[in-house]
């Protein structure tokens, strides 16, 4: 069996195939006077070899996502399987495993992963500095186009009639709040009295963007605004420009961004240096274009 398949499956049934913990009577009594918890205490000992809690909580790191946050109550599982990775890795060298062309093969796949994955870390923690982000963010708001969003609340009916009878009766002095929580066939407007708080043209329905956008602030549609969900009267209660993103919240999409232009950058350095052929699959060699260029590589 792959030992890489192995590793997947031990930590897919990890659950599965752990011991019971342990339990309060298997405890030993507390003494009277509590000694200081050790930081880093031994928690196995296999022929002679001491395992400790800081290798326990490194295997831990491989647990799936949703039982990081039972690490504590898995901790009798993760050191019977830290026992038993030990022990099976015993046995392999036991066998010469280690110099078994197939290991050596991963090993070196992993080492070239390992040196790639540095490589590029350390270069982008130095191509990409805090003077780097902000000046980004800069451009980017800068090159940003002025949005404003409005604030309105709406009365949704089924006809354009019920529409026009909903206009008369403010025409006539009714309360716009009080008629979208009784009128209104949309969940949730008694609640809200037809608020639909602030958006942007791009956030609504497109027919009803455009009537929401051209009132002025205050003002009621004129006449029914019909969407695919129904027919609606706006009113408008603000308009406000749009503020640009913080720089905190900007700053994870710009990082991603610079990082793909100094790998691409690194990339074609690195291209140029060196002395590149390459061939098609029937041994013919390609020619090379004028637009060769690295292929995209994911930041690490």
């Amino acid at each position: 069996m792959n030992h890489r398949v192995f590793g997947a499956a031990a930590l897919g049934c990890l659950l599965a195939l752990g011991g019971p913990a342990a339990t309060a009577q298997d405890q030993p009594p507390a003494a009277e006077t509590p000694a200081q918890p050790i930081a880093d205490p031994v928690v196995a000992i296999v022929d002679g070899r001491q395992f400790r809690l800081s290798d326990v909580m490194e295997l831990a790191r491989s647990v799936p996502p949703q039982y990081q946050q039972q690490i504590d109550e898995l901790l009798p599982l993760l050191i019977d399987r830290l026992v038993d990775f030990h022990l099976l890795t015993a046995e392999g060298r036991r066998r010469n495993l280690q110099d078994d062309a197939a290991v050596q093969a991963d090993v070196a796949r992993f080492e070239d992963q390992m040196v790639r994955q540095t490589l590029l870390n350390r270069y982008l923690d130095e191509a990409i500095t805090d003077e780097a982000i902000q000046a980004r963010y800069e451009r980017f708001t800068a090159e940003l186009t002025p949005q404003v969003e409005v604030r309105a609340r709406h009365i949704l009916v089924k006809s354009e009639e019920e529409a026009k009878a909903v206009i008369d009766q403010l025409d006539k002095g009714a309360d716009f709040v009080e008629l979208a929580k009784t009128e209104s066939i949309e969940p949730g407007a008694a609640e809200r009295g037809g608020d639909l708080g602030y958006f942007v043209a791009e956030g609504m329905l497109p027919e009803f963007s455009v009537a929401a956008f051209a009132l002025a602030t205050g003002e009621v549609s004129k006449a029914p605004v019909q969407t695919r969900r129904g027919w609606h009267v706006i009113r408008v209660e603000d308009r406000r420009d749009v503020a640009p993103p913080t720089l905190e919240s900007a700053r994870e999409d710009i990082v991603n961004e610079l990082s793909q232009e100094k790998i691409q950058t690194f990339l074609a350095e690195l291209r140029a240096a060196a002395e590149i052929e390459k061939f098609n699959p029937d041994g013919s060699p390609i020619a090379a274009a004028a637009s060769d260029a690295p292929a995209e590589v994911s930041a690490p």
